[in-house]
């Protein structure tokens, strides 16, 4: 058995080898060039006035604004500087999780040094998280921040020591920068902090003063800034409310089928033709819908609209709703294996725009990449899972005084997985886009790294 082992072990590495070696050769061929992604249109177009709204960070907008100033005078492209930082606050990120979480233990921490660079770099180029670190998104340096907040909040509860200030700084730090470069992140930060001080209590029976005066801080910083910085509405799009958010992901598939029964407001402003336009994309909700009802209602009447077209395809459309949700939710729990099931033409999902940007400049590269990868993904999944059964029938995955903490990492990076699954369905309208969670793709990848780093341990 242990020598089935080592043979699954050395596959795993030859694949991880081989998606650098072509994850390398795509960057280099895409490095100068520019994904046509609208978001990145209209971010690069709002950093030449540094007016954010709602959407948007106005920290991500900034440092654009910085690397298309220094691209103009050199006459390059914006990603030749924008990448690079976005790829190494992704490495420092992963490396940092890595080295706080996935090898905690010392004697782990020098076997693995000499690896390090190795295993960051086959995070780095699952075709999923290179894409989104080699675009003009704000959701590569958002997430690498998630990741490395959770890595902070882990090493902290799994601590006998117990907090610190640095601590406290590190986590509000971190927060901050992630609300600033992508309000979403900002969000999901903030129940990242949550959940890790519910997880502190439980561990060390007492409460976390400095950390939660330390969150307290965050959130006061994030919304004073937010609120001075940001101009609702001021990208034509409408405003963003609870309300605005299920317009999509919950309206949007049914805008033409239940037309006759919304409210009168909208059949007074709207006809069926100009909402079979509407419902060819969760987009024109946001930026046609939305920005005309708020203009013509006021926004506080425009939300009560929304709430009753909410209601009514709720109570019309149950089943739809919960599948069309439940699908998405399931294709966000394992980006790598639904985006295979999705180029095969199954499900609702950006996907294919997404991979179609890939192949822009490299098409031969891109396919032979993708698919080699995505493969790839499959047997490392199916391997890891064996290894983990040959670790855990002889009772040699963990000692029993470590087995706490490490359930207690796997759920709360478990539920950290969730919490962003379930906001992008919210969000996202019923079209799952992988480019918007490269840190659950990275998370796979570390527990992957994890298992077998320990397989080869025991």
């Amino acid at each position: 058995m242990k020598k089935l082992e080592k043979i699954i072990g050395l596959t795993i590495y030859i694949w991880m080898g081989i998606q650098i070696a072509l994850g390398v050769i795509w960057g280099i061929c895409n490095m100068n060039k520019l994904p046509v992604f609208e978001e990145s249109r209209e971010l690069l177009a709002m950093s030449q006035n540094l007016v954010a709204d709602d959407y948007t960070g106005y920290l991500y907008l900034l440092l654009l604004r910085g690397c298309t100033m220094v691209a103009d005078l050199l006459g390059v492209s914006v990603g030749l500087f924008l990448y690079p930082v976005q790829l190494l606050i992704a490495y420092l990120c992963y490396e940092y999780f890595l080295h706080k979480v996935v090898f905690r233990e010392q004697g782990q921490r020098l076997q693995a040094r000499k690896r390090m660079p190795f295993y960051v770099g086959f995070i780095l180029t699952i075709p999923m998280v290179l894409q989104v670190h080699m675009a003009v998104l704000p959701y590569s340096l958002a997430s690498s921040l998630l990741v490395a907040l959770m890595a902070k909040m882990i090493s902290l509860c799994v601590s006998e020591t117990g907090e610190k200030k640095a601590d406290a700084i590190q986590v509000a730090v971190l927060w901050i920068l992630g609300a600033l470069i992508c309000p979403d992140y900002g969000w999901l930060c903030g129940f990242g902090v949550a959940g890790g001080v519910i997880w502190y209590v439980l561990a060390h029976k007492h409460l976390c003063g400095r950390l939660l005066l330390g969150a307290l801080v965050a959130i006061l910083c994030i919304v004073g800034s937010n609120a001075f910085l940001q101009t609702p509405g001021s990208n034509g799009k409408m405003q963003k409310f609870p309300e605005s958010v299920l317009l999509r992901s919950v309206v949007w598939p049914s805008f033409v089928e239940l037309s006759f029964f919304w409210p009168q407001e909208v059949r007074d402003n709207w006809t069926t033709e100009e909402l079979m336009i509407l419902s060819m994309s969760p987009e024109r909700v946001s930026e046609e819908f939305g920005p005309v009802m708020e203009q013509k209602l006021g926004v506080e009447e425009a939300r009560r609209v929304y709430r009753e077209m909410i209601k009514q395809t709720i109570k019309m459309n149950t089943r739809d709703v919960i599948t069309g949700m439940g699908q998405e939710a399931a294709a966000y729990l394992c980006p790598p294996v639904s985006v295979k099931v999705q180029l095969q033409g199954v499900g609702d999902s950006y996907t294919g725009w997404n991979y179609g940007r890939m192949k822009d400049y490299a098409p031969q590269v891109t396919k032979y990449y993708v698919e080699c990868a995505l493969s790839a993904w499959i047997y490392l999944l199916v391997a890891t899972g064996f290894l983990c059964i040959c670790r855990i029938r002889p009772g040699q995955w963990q000692p029993k005084g470590k087995k706490v903490r490490l359930y207690g990492t796997l759920v709360y990076a478990g539920s950290m997985i969730l919490v962003v699954d379930v906001w992008y369905v919210l969000v996202s309208g019923n079209m799952q886009d992988y480019l918007k969670v490269p840190m659950i793709t990275a998370l796979w990848a570390m527990g992957i790294i994890g298992v077998l780093r320990r397989s080869e341990g025991a």
